[in-house]
């Protein structure tokens, strides 16, 4: 048995189960199928959802003004129904792939109880259509106007290339390595690549030191090695073991904002910016007593940072302390 709190208000959702009635069951719940199972006796329960229904509820949930509109719309007018997963899911213990790519697709299509259009371009600083940056085509035109406009007033703070980045001046922020004297410095020894991998730490290492976030270093105490990370669009991100150094650096205990406590402070918002900080670790130099520990080896040579880079130890901590600072107001 499970006790509910009634409460007398209009809502887009008939009943919240909270973690003790979840935990109670012994429930898994998967959202990406937006299905509930739980263990009864020798067989198992379901609960499903209807995608659109919930995609509804959710948007309906962060716009009081069209909760009364709600009931009716998912009632009557949910004629769209992703298919049922039951037969595949208990019997073959899979999904077939043409139901995750319907499923797959509706998410596409529903984003927040809407449609999804297509971007569009638009040119942001006049004379010159390499600087264009992308906004939703569904917007309304009132909002599209403000936006547009706003996009040109400020467009110096875009950055299309690192030569366009001005960095954060010293005096607002910079790294500093808290290296503890007892520690014995560490030389790695030199990790070899295979050919194709070397060449794409040769292609970074040149745009790095294009970008002069690296210098050529010589007789450096401390010397990590090259990792390649995959990053989620596919590109390379070239990053240093600093395994070493961090074990020699005390932990900056700056507190770190909550994820969950991010995203739930934006509901009740219509729109959503995907707008990213450009090179945002790279913006925050080194303190330049602390540049040449960050050295790193590479077939090419031995290099140090200028700039902050991936890997260090308290590297969130430097870069939240900044944010924090500009956003303080």
């Amino acid at each position: 048995m499970t006790e509910f709190i009634v409460v007398d208000t209009p809502s887009a959702y008939n009943a919240i189960l909270g973690r003790p009635f979840l935990s109670g069951i012994r429930g898994v719940l998967s959202i990406y199928h937006n299905v509930l199972k739980f263990p009864v006796r020798t067989k198992v329960g379901e609960v499903r959802g209807d995608q659109q229904a919930a995609c509804t509820c959710y948007a309906m949930s962060t716009n009081p003004a069209a909760l009364a509109k709600q009931c009716a719309y998912v009632t009557n007018e949910s004629d769209h129904r992703i298919p049922e997963l039951d037969h595949y899911i208990l019997e073959e213990g899979e999904v077939p792939d043409m139901i995750i790519e319907e499923i797959e697709e509706e998410e596409r299509r529903w984003i927040g109880g809407h449609p999804t259009e297509q971007l569009e371009e638009i040119q942001i600083r006049k004379g010159d259509p390499t600087k264009v940056v992308k906004i939703g085509g569904a917007l309304d035109r009132e909002v599209r106007g403000n936006l547009v406009r706003l996009l040109e007033e400020y467009n110096d703070i875009f950055a299309w290339s690192h030569d366009e980045m001005p960095g954060i001046p010293l005096n607002l922020a910079a790294h500093r390595l808290a290296v503890n004297a007892t520690f014995k410095s560490v030389k790695q020894k030199w990790r070899h690549f295979n050919v194709e991998r070397n060449a794409v730490v040769q292609e970074e290492v040149d745009k790095l030191l294009k970008a002069r976030f690296i210098r050529e270093s010589r007789y450096p105490e401390w010397i990590g090695n090259v990792v390649m990370v995959t990053k989620a669009n596919g590109k390379w991100r070239m990053c240093v073991d600093y395994t070493d150094l961090n074990r020699a650096c005390t932990k900056d205990s700056f507190p770190l904002p909550k994820i969950d406590q991010l995203i739930d402070s934006t509901v009740g918002n219509k729109l959503l910016s995907f707008m990213d900080v450009f090179s945002g670790y790279n913006q925050i130099m080194m303190h330049p007593a602390d540049q040449d520990r960050t050295s790193f080896i590479t077939g090419q040579g031995l290099y140090y940072y200028k700039v902050m880079p991936f890997g260090l130890k308290n590297a969130g901590a430097t870069y939240q302390r900044l944010v924090n600072k500009l956003f303080k107001q």
